[in-house]
């Protein structure tokens, strides 16, 4: 889809309860294993991949390759 960034969702357990009846109301974590997206200027390519997304507390996790060489796992 035009405008949009896909992301399977490859594993990962999330629990949903009333909001109000605890904080966050969103718990767990969902794993995209072999996601990823290329970013590239000026004669650097950075590469995010296997993202860890944790809505309880708004966060993405995941891999960083700088050129080809991980920077951050």
């Amino acid at each position: 889809v035009k405008g949009s960034l896909v992301f399977p969702i490859s594993g990962g357990n999330v629990s949903v309860f009333t909001p109000g009846e605890v904080s966050p109301y969103v718990i767990g974590q969902l794993q995209h294993v072999g996601s990823g997206l290329t970013r590239a200027a000026g004669g650097t390519t950075v590469r995010l991949s296997n993202f860890n997304v944790d809505p309880g507390v708004s966060r993405v996790y995941g891999d960083v390759a700088v050129n080809g060489q991980t920077a951050v796992t």
